[in-house]
Parts: C-alpha cells; structure tokens; sequence
C-alpha cells in the first residue's frame, strides 16, 4: 500500500514538473489550471485560521489565503497586509434598486431601511477621437464644482502630470489620469499675495521641472467711491516672488536681495537652471519702460544682474524667446508722449492743441548670451513690420516671428466722462487707437543675424501662444483656428477648434479666453496632445489637441437621464 501511494505521488509530481495539469476527481483537468478539483458533492475547504494565527504566519506570501474563524471572512495577503476578500467590513452600509433582494442576503446582507433622493443615471461607452482634432477633457466628469470659474483670472502651467491652474482664491489642479479637478486652498498667507499680485497684475509664472515661480506683477492708480466721497490710490509695484513645490506642498518666498526693481508686464523664462526676467514697466508712461532685467538661482535663492543692452528702449508685450544658450528679445510696445494741433471735437470749429500717449511699437531685437552675459544687436535688414503680442517659437536653429499688432493714427472724439472730484458726466475729449492685426511673418537666423521673409501666411492673428513639437510650429488664434508652420517645407496648415473657443468681442468671458489662456505641450502614452486651459473654464473642461496620427480611445459619458425621488434600499453587512 505505501509503495502504491508513493508511486502515485511520484506520477503527481512528475505531472507539475512537466508543467501539466493535475486533476483531482477527474481525469481531464483543465489545461489552464495547475489543479483542477472537481465534486458534485464536496467543496474545497482552505485552512481556518484566527485572526490572532493569521497574523503569527512568519513571512506571509503575495497572495496566501485563509478562512479567518474569528471575522468569519476570507482573507488574502496583498503584499503589504491581510485584507478581506469582499472588501465590505462589518457594519457597513450600501444601497441598492431592489427591495427584498435575496442575492445581496446570500452576500450578507440584510435590508435596513431606505432613502428617497434625487438621481441622475448615466451610461459610459467609449468614444474615437480622431487624430489631429480638438475635443473637450473631463469626459467622464458629471461635474467639477472644483475647477476655476468663470470669473477667475489664471495662470497655467503643466506640471508632475497635473495641469495647475493658479488665481487669487487658490489652486486648481487637474489631473489627467483621474479626469478631475481638485482645488487646494492658499497655506502660506505671504505666497497667496504675491501669488494674487501675479495672476491680477501682469506677474510671470515659470515652471523649473520641480516648482512653479512667480514673480513681479503690479496694479496702476485707481479711485473708488462716489462724489464727494471718493479715495485714490497710487500705483503699486512688486519685486517680490515665491516658490511652489507641487509635490510637497509647500511655498518658499524668494530673496529680494538684488532683485530686478518692481514691475509689471514683464517677461520670464526658465534656462534650465535660472529663471531670467527681463523688460515691463512700473507706470504708464514712457520714462517708466524698462529695460533692465535680472537672472535668478532658485537653489541658492540669489539674484544676479542683467546688463542694460545699448540703444534699446524698455518695452512691453515684446517676445522673449530661449535659443540654446541665448535669449532673443524682440518687437513690443511702449507708451510715447505726444501732443497734436486738432479740430476740438466737443467745440467745433475750434482748434485745441492736446497732449496724449501714443503707443509707439518696436521693430528692433537684442540677442542675450548667458555664457558671455552680453548683448548683441539683431539685424534690420527685413526684419518683420514694428508690432507688439506677435508670436515667437526658437524651432532648431532659428527664430520664427509670426503676427501681432500695429497700433496706427490715434483719433479723437467729444466722449461723456466722469473724473472725479467731477460729481456728473461733462463732455470731454476722448481717442481711440486704430489697430492693424498682422498675418506677416519671418526667421531669423542668429549665426548669420540675417532676417528671411516667410510668405503665404493664412490669416492674420495675435497675442497667442507659441510651441514648437519638432516637426510644426504651432500656435493657438483665438477666433476659430490653430495655425501651423512647419519650417523645413514652408508651408502652413489651418484646424478648426470647438465652438466654445470661438472669440466673441461681447462676451467677456470668452474674451478671457482668448487674452489669458494657458498652454502646455504633452508628449506621452497614451496620445500627444495640447492643452488649452480658458482663463474661464465655465464648463469645467479643458480642450485638447490630438497629436496622434492614428485615432484613440477614450471613455466618456454617453447619457445622462435625471430620476428625481428615486428610492435607494439600505443594506448592512452583518
């Protein structure tokens, strides 16, 4: 007898060692199982062990399970600790359609009341987005109480496989992997007000692979109140700035020490090991431009100044562009004071001379080197037409310009105007400005400092956002279009964009959206896209640009049917 028993152990082993299958009851296991244990009218009993016994097993294997006697539940070793395997503890509650349901008593379960409550029932499916196309985020979010709204003004930035989106009141972050929005409350009272200077008042944010900085930003004079009761306040301006770890949490106010002075309007970017701020302005007229700049170490938290570039005057909305080891500066905009012999508009034929600030846009560019910290002069020689908010991208090897604004003749008008201390509107001399919005656009190469005239731009645009993906130049119009140059053919390409996106002059939100919007590049499974986040995302979504040049499949929500007094049975887990 105990020779046959061998034998047949022997036969068993021999079987797992050749990788077959063993069956137990049957002679035909299945060839996907290691044992196959059949019965009509037997079960499989697993050790019963206390929860005390269990928890003396010395080295637990990844997967190991028991019958725990004492919690009269199956447990498995998840690697880490014992877990039960519903997952349900004792006592707790779910809810469920059915009344009397005998399928969740064999689960145990036992009904314990009901609520009656307002549902929305939804079906999800999968949906085919097509490669190079525009469509909205969030597509299985019912809602998103917590994303910015309408009336907040933000600075963006792409972060840690979160896009952060930062206003006055906090920060928003959406997360592409969850599809949802999550607001977290300022935790530094200083970093919230330099934060709000900021995103408010014409700061800069930048982001360094680690942490966002931001820095500068300012508001101009303003008066509250109404006649006799009213009170002025003067132009503030900042040089302070913070810094934000999104991994930990956690806000770091910067040195001031040898700071660029306070300003607004400027512009920031990060090299790669220092954020460089350079131009803007700390008033409203000419002699306030600035033209001097500063760069900061954020791990030695110590500024380092910038030298004043020869013959080039302070500006803003120009171009900042990082170029390998350099920085091109170019084109922008400042205030100029002039005055004009003219027809008073409120007292014709009378004549008047006036004083005004007309807006004088530049043509000219400086070439930054951080090796040599010095300056170099771009050429003239057909350079693009003076504009300002043009759109610059460093593609490889050179500088593509693109668009823009050229403010033309300043026009006069008799207008209706309140200033106080006046208690009451009086006729007044009033101007508006005459803005070309440009199509033109060229390269410039810096070895040769030789500008080269790009043709057969599709449509004109300005102030958007520039990116290059290493094949096109992309950049978003804010009417119906993003435009598209790829250098190495020379020719341009026009996608439509959601409806949402479309630029409307009477409507102020989406006006938002066009002046504020924040971008970043996403290169990444399981599509490459470019994220547009509105300065007012009303919808709680945020549109994406499929890279991809093969469809993809996302999950999205594909009905959604309001149920109001719906009643939900309550059952407890005995």
């Amino acid at each position: 007898m105990k020779k046959s028993a061998l034998i047949t152990l022997f036969f068993y082993v021999a079987i797992l060692s050749n990788g077959q299958s063993v069956g137990i009851g049957t002679v035909n296991p299945d060839t996907s199982a290691a044992v196959d244990i059949t019965s009509a009218s037997k079960g499989l009993l697993i050790p019963r062990l206390t929860t005390t016994q269990r928890d003396a097993i010395a080295t637990a294997a990844n997967g190991l399970m028991i019958y725990n006697s004492t919690e009269n539940q199956y447990n498995f070793y998840n690697g880490t600790r014992w877990q039960n395997v519903n997952g349900i503890p004792k006592g707790g509650i779910v809810m469920n359609k059915n009344i009397h349901d005998t399928s969740m008593v064999k689960e145990g379960f036992s009904q314990v009341g009901y609520i009656i409550h307002d549902m929305t029932e939804q079906t999800t499916g999968d949906t085919t987005i097509n490669a190079y196309t525009w469509y909205a985020g969030n597509r299985l979010s019912y809602e998103n109480a917590t994303a910015p709204s309408c009336t907040e003004t933000i600075l963006a930035g792409y972060a840690a496989g979160s896009l952060y989106a930062f206003s006055i009141s906090g920060i928003y972050i959406y997360n592409q992997q969850t599809d949802k929005w999550v607001q977290k409350i300022f935790n530094n009272t200083i970093a919230s007000l330099v934060v709000g200077t900021a995103v408010n008042f014409g700061g800069t944010i930048v982001w360094t692979g680690t942490e966002f900085i931001f820095w500068g930003g300012g508001n101009t004079a303003f008066c509250t109140g109404t006649y006799p009761n009213i009170t002025c306040y003067p132009a503030n301006f900042n040089n302070t700035g913070a810094k934000y770890n999104p991994a930990t949490d956690t806000w770091t106010i910067m040195s001031i020490v040898n700071a660029p002075t306070a300003r607004k309007y400027n512009k920031a970017l990060w090299t790669g090991t220092e954020m460089i701020v350079w131009g803007g302005r700390n008033g409203d007229s000419l002699q306030h431009y600035m033209s001097t700049g500063g760069r900061y170490d954020p791990l030695t938290d110590t500024w380092a100044a910038i030298p004043v570039p020869n013959s080039f005057q302070g500006r803003e909305d120009f171009t900042m562009t990082l170029a390998g080891n350099d920085i091109i500066i170019w084109g922008g905009k400042a205030n100029e004071p002039k005055s004009r012999l003219i027809v008073d508009p409120c007292n014709s034929p009378a004549t008047i001379t006036i004083s005004y600030d007309s807006i004088r846009n530049f043509n000219d560019g400086r070439v930054y080197s951080l090796t040599n910290n010095n300056w170099t002069a771009m050429s003239l020689t057909n350079a693009p037409m003076a504009r300002h908010h043009a759109t610059a991208v460093w593609a490889d090897y050179q500088l593509i310009i693109a668009g823009g604004t050229n403010t033309g003749q300043v026009n006069f008008y008799c207008g209706t105007c309140v200033n106080p201390p006046i208690p009451f509107p009086t006729a007044c001399i009033k101007q508006n400005i005459a803005d070309s919005i440009l199509k033109t656009a060229a390269s410039y190469d810096p070895v040769l400092n030789v500008w080269t005239t790009i043709p057969n731009s599709p449509r004109a645009f300005t102030n958007c956002t520039g990116l290059f993906d290493t094949e096109q130049y992309m950049h978003f119009f804010g009417n119906d279009t993003i435009i598209s140059y790829e250098p190495s053919a020379g020719d341009w390409y026009t996608n439509l964009v959601p409806h949402l996106l479309a630029f409307n002059g009477s409507n102020t939100n989406q006006r938002q959206f066009v002046l504020q919007t924040g971008f970043a590049f996403i290169s990444g499974a399981p599509y490459m896209e470019l994220i547009a986040l509105p300065a007012s995302v009303c919808t709680g979504h945020r549109y994406v640009y499929s890279l991809k040049t093969m469809p993809v499949t996302l999950p999205e929500i594909k009905n959604t049917v309001s149920k109001p007094n719906t009643v939900l049975y309550l059952y407890e887990k005995e």
